[in-house]
């Protein structure tokens, strides 16, 4: 045979094979295959969606894990301010008891029912303003017996009269004094306290 007779046998072949119909195993595979491609990319679009709600969710844990480590170093810090106060609430207490001792050593020496003064303090350093200030009045004489006091710092003239068993006025009566102000190195007279 020829080539166009072959042509002719082939196109004869395929023109009766379209007149019967399509075959049906093609057609069910070309089924199966577009139903297949169409589940393809309905599982695309769900695992983009799935993809997404992911990168959401890793981005709240993350966000999430920030303020844990955030709310971490608060506690710690809380926990270190509380020890800190704790210190220094023992700190206070101790320095309470000594100045609790001091005092009660510094009365001891006073020899309250003997009439005896106090020795007076060191000397201490004038610094060039002190030199140059005006003296403060003389103290009028005493009257009765009592005590002799210098002032040291932070003392006060209640703190004092609590010392001695005294009111403040007799102090500043005994002294001449016009208010509450005090120097350091001041000398007062303490009146004796009056008797019951």
């Amino acid at each position: 045979m020829n080539r166009y007779a072959i042509a002719m046998l082939a196109a004869a072949v395929a023109v009766s094979a379209f007149a019967q119909g399509p075959d049906p195993a093609v057609v069910r595979r070309n089924a199966l295959i577009d139903q297949t491609a169409s589940e393809v990319q309905r599982l695309g679009e769900n695992f983009d969606i799935v993809s997404e709600n992911q990168a959401k969710l890793e981005a709240k844990v993350a966000k999430l894990e920030g303020e844990l480590k955030a709310f971490e170093d608060l506690k710690a810090e809380i926990a270190g301010l509380r020890a800190e106060n704790e210190r220094l609430r023992s700190a206070q207490a101790e320095l309470r008891e000594q100045i609790v001792d001091d005092i009660t050593k510094r009365i001891a020496k006073m020899n309250i029912g003997g009439g005896a003064s106090t020795p007076p303090p060191a000397p201490r350093p004038i610094s060039s303003a002190a030199r140059n200030a005006t003296p403060p009045p003389a103290a009028p004489a005493p009257a009765s017996s009592g005590y002799n006091h210098i002032v040291e710092a932070g003392q006060t003239l209640s703190e004092i009269a609590r010392g001695y068993g005294v009111t403040v006025n007799a102090i500043k009566q005994a002294n001449g004094l016009k208010n509450d102000n005090l120097r350091i190195g001041q000398k007062l007279f303490i009146p004796d306290p009056p008797r019951k």
